[in-house]
């Protein structure tokens, strides 16, 4: 029933409802939503920036369907940015890019795995091959972030100017933050 009312509130444009029956049904059973209802209870999260909320969803879609490499990609993303352990995302990141060597979402997750790893070099040439595909808010803070550690200032200053928070997830903002330097 829940599953059920959260798709009648997205027919009628009620994300907030939506979002909220999805997660009551998430709740109550982690296998209640299939890959489209998790997908946009996932996109529901990731709007309201729950990045918590988002990681459980995404977990969960890549254990049920985890021969789709944007579920496993898109777990791995929110746990790099939740803290978990990144040399083992690492890992997954490189498996993942290795399977679709050119989708520009998969590069962003091998380049934040490679930051959080200390490997500014890595990451940056992670981003490079994402080409002329345009930078997401938070993908723009990453980069930031990347060339802050290279030491690079003035370009990642450039990159970062007009970003605000609201506009990415709370620990895409701290990332940024976290890399920029104090002056």
């Amino acid at each position: 029933a829940l599953v059920e009312a959260g798709r009648l509130a997205i027919l009628s444009g009620d994300g907030a409802s939506a979002r909220e029956a999805y997660t009551a049904a998430l709740d109550i059973d982690s296998n209640a939503l299939d890959q489209d209802e998790g997908n946009q209870l996932l996109q529901l999260a990731l709007s309201a920036r729950e990045t918590l909320l988002a990681l459980r969803i995404a977990e969960s879609l890549r254990r049920r369907y985890p021969h789709r490499w944007g579920n496993c990609n898109n777990a791995a993303y929110l746990a790099l940015l939740s803290g978990q352990e990144a040399s083992a995302l690492a890992q997954e990141a490189e498996r993942i890019v290795k399977a679709v060597p050119n989708n520009p979402n998969f590069l962003s997750t091998l380049a934040l795995a490679k930051l959080l790893t200390n490997k500014p070099d890595e990451a940056l040439s992670a981003m490079r091959r994402r080409g002329g595909t345009p930078l997401l808010h938070g993908e723009r803070a990453l980069l930031a972030a990347i060339l802050f550690a290279k030491e690079k200032i003035a370009e990642g200053h450039k990159l970062a100017d007009g970003l605000v928070p609201d506009r990415m997830l709370p620990e895409e903002w701290a990332l940024l933050e976290r890399f920029r330097p104090s002056n």
